[in-house]
């Protein structure tokens, strides 16, 4: 935390890249150059808010199995959502409560309306979870993460 109740702070940055164009911005006090050139960023990578996000976090006590689950899915959504679906990855924190975590994300245009994707996407979900294997896989889908 820098700076208190009018009194001026003082920030320090360690970086490998000073001459990165999010230092450059910040130490220039450019706000809304740095907002700007993120947002060509997020257009040019597909995020929001430029398009619709999905995640879905896979839960399971054995991070074998859950490895296992979170390919299979991966690859039926790849197959369905031809370049639209990434991972699956390890979060940051990958275990809460016994719990080891894998997500998936989903990238949809927001001219898209959620009526086409929605019933495939929940489709591929029921039978991802018909399979024996997978039935005890909890998974939860966040749309719009933060």
């Amino acid at each position: 935390r820098a700076g208190r109740a009018g009194d001026r702070g003082k920030v320090i940055l360690q970086t490998y890249n000073p001459d990165h164009w999010v230092i450059t911005k910040v130490m220039a006090n450019d706000y809304q150059g740095l907002v700007q050139q993120e947002l060509i960023e997020r257009k040019n990578y597909r995020y929001p808010p430029f398009v619709r996000l999905i995640r879905l976090t896979l839960r399971h006590t054995d991070v074998a199995r859950l490895d296992i689950a979170a390919e299979v899915l991966a690859n039926r959504l790849k197959q369905r959502f031809v370049g639209r679906a990434i991972g699956p990855e390890t979060p940051m924190i990958s275990r809460i409560n016994d719990l080891h975590h894998r997500v998936i994300l989903l990238k949809f245009e927001r001219e898209m309306p959620p009526a086409h994707y929605k019933p495939l996407l929940a489709a591929d979900l029921e039978a991802f979870q018909s399979d024996e294997r997978f039935k005890r896989i909890r998974i939860t889908a966040d749309v719009d993460p933060a």
